[in-house]
């Protein structure tokens, strides 16, 4: 029965996605079904660590570029009305002055 805790502890490792997370520590070295059961759930979830990885390392460094660009998009806006500011105050103490 412990050796089903300790599958059904692995188990819940990986279901809540946590990288490091691998069946086959329960099992190891045991050489019997569940050893094989839990090398091959292993190898199946780093399989799709690597997929997600690959998917989404792309597609971070793509927003990562977009957000430069817009905070660079957003500072020009700000210095161009902060001329826009200085202007209109420059031009209504000219009128204030005549």
């Amino acid at each position: 029965m412990a050796t089903l805790h300790k599958y059904h502890y692995g188990f819940n490792k990986v279901k809540q996605w946590r990288q490091s997370s691998q069946i086959h520590w329960v099992t190891k070295n045991a050489n019997d079904e569940f050893d094989q059961l839990s090398q091959s759930l292993d190898e199946m979830t780093e399989r799709s660590w690597q997929r997600i990885k690959k998917t989404l390392c792309p597609q971070t460094s793509h927003v990562s570029t977009m957000s430069t660009d817009l905070n660079q998009h957003y500072s020009q806006q700000l210095q161009q009305h902060h001329l826009v500011n200085q202007r209109t105050h420059s031009i209504s103490q000219l009128q204030l002055m005549t």
